[in-house]
């Protein structure tokens, strides 16, 4: 009887495989997938992300085909949660190529999640989603979704000679913001953007397509390979200007490099100040609070000193003024930009103040100082005009970054004695007023990215 039984076993077990309804189904997949991040989440990814765009400009008849490549890894740690990000963004249009570094530290600050930014030694600093940082697979978990949505590529068996299965989801909306909501958010805030300005992104309009390869015998997740469509709006709403684009390709490649442990990540010294300084001068706030003003135009700072012996009198964004009552003497200091360093451009601008302020652009009494001096990081050229009756005491003089390619300018407006006194500061007391001019010092101690990436390898 037993043998009978046995018999009737195997052969059931024999009519099953040959049915296929042994075969797993994706949902088991899944669901195996699930368990395996769960008792050995990931702490270790490396990110490749590749889009060709096509760029028109009605305004202007432009047409331009734009690359973007981003590589980078990220590390996370576990108890406490944080994570750290190394990207390398890469732009290509017109036959030049602009290279960019960007460092990400997410990690828990109270009960909120902040990620702070550090791009060219400038950090800025945002609050996500608690959710965006649950799922440890830095990736789409297309294995949290319905069964409906999964399938699998019985085509595939291994993956670089690893035993693999690779399960096939589409997804949207809040999934694939989990994909894309830190790259997004971190360059919107590292190009200046306030919390006004930012474009609303509405992740419903974009989908994905993801090929998840996952170890056959660990399923543990080997790669996921992510297909993104939707993004033309999305782009063009972070453009504005009318620009129009098409996407030609946009492919994500994720790889799981590790899952061993690493030390939880830690802001380098002087971040949360920098950052902190950053948000005060978005909002239009120049005052450090140390007797120095940090005024800004087009993304160019510049930092000036309160000048002894003067007190604050007026401050914006981009300009900063102090009054001496001794000397009955004001002094403006405000912050513009120009194109062409070979073109005192800057004249042009006093000129037509001049002209607005008295009708005259020549003057009546020209200071001739008329020198251009070479300090270091910084020229400044000292000229003035100087007015009888109610004309009298306005003189203008400049400061330039000689650095940048897109050079910015100080624009010193010297008022002395206003209707009551001549004009007798000289040129002495000139230069000791553009002495209060400094190149911008973010106070955040800068370190190596590549130290700390190298701290952070396992």
């Amino acid at each position: 009887m037993k043998r009978k039984m046995l018999m009737v076993a195997m052969a059931a077990a024999a009519m099953l495989a040959l049915s296929g309804c042994g075969a797993m189904k994706p949902e088991k997949v899944a669901e195996k997938v699930r368990q395996a991040v769960e008792e050995t989440p990931c702490t270790q990814t490396d990110l490749d992300v590749d889009m060709d765009i096509a760029v028109a400009d009605p305004a202007t008849g432009v047409e331009m085909d734009v690359g973007v490549q981003v590589e980078g890894g990220m590390r996370m740690s576990y108890d406490p949660d944080t994570v750290y990000e190394n990207l390398k963004i890469s732009v290509e249009m017109m036959g030049l190529r602009m290279p960019t570094e960007m460092e990400l530290y997410i990690l828990q600050e109270e009960d909120k999640v902040a990620c702070y930014s550090n791009m060219g030694g400038s950090w800025l600093r945002s609050e996500v989603d608690a959710a965006l940082q649950n799922d440890g697979s830095a990736s789409a978990a297309i294995w949290n979704l319905p069964p409906e949505q999964l399938s699998i590529d019985k085509e595939v068996t291994e993956l670089d000679g690893t035993p693999a299965i690779c399960l096939i989801g589409q997804i949207t909306g809040k999934e694939i913001s989990q994909v894309l909501g830190f790259l997004f958010s971190s360059l919107e805030n590292s190009a200046g953007l306030s919390e006004e300005s930012q474009p609303d992104i509405d992740w419903e309009k974009i989908t994905a397509q993801v090929s998840a390869y996952v170890n056959k015998e660990t399923y543990l997740p080997l790669r996921a390979q992510i297909s993104v469509q939707g993004l033309d709006e999305v782009l063009a709403g972070l453009m504005g200007n009318g620009a129009s684009l098409s996407i030609q390709n946009a492919d994500i490649t994720v790889e799981y490099a590790s899952y061993e442990p690493v030390e939880p990540c830690v802001l380098p010294e002087g971040a949360t100040e920098a950052a902190e300084q950053a948000q005060r001068l978005l909002e239009g706030n120049p005052d450090n609070g140390d007797g120095t003003f940090t005024i800004q135009e087009s993304g160019y700072y510049t930092d000036i000193t309160a000048p002894e012996g003067y007190v604050l009198d007026y401050v914006n964004y981009d300009e900063v003024d102090f009054y001496n009552e001794e000397l009955d003497r004001k002094v403006c200091y405000q912050m513009w930009t120009t194109a062409d360093s070979n073109d005192f451009l800057f004249w042009d601008l006093v000129n037509e103040e001049e002209t607005l302020y008295c009708g005259d652009a020549d003057g009546t009494g020209r200071i001739e100082f008329g020198v251009v001096y070479n300090q270091e990081d910084f020229g400044f050229a000292l000229d003035g005009f100087t007015y009888p009756g109610d004309y009298t005491g306005k003189n203008y003089y400049a400061w330039a970054n000689l650095d940048d390619g897109f050079y910015g300018w100080i624009l010193v407006t010297i008022y002395d004695g206003g209707n009551t006194r001549d004009t007798s500061i000289t040129q002495e007391e000139v230069q000791e007023l553009l002495d209060q001019v400094h190149r911008y010092q973010p106070p955040a101690a800068r370190q190596d990215m590549a130290d700390l990436l190298d701290k952070l390898e396992v």
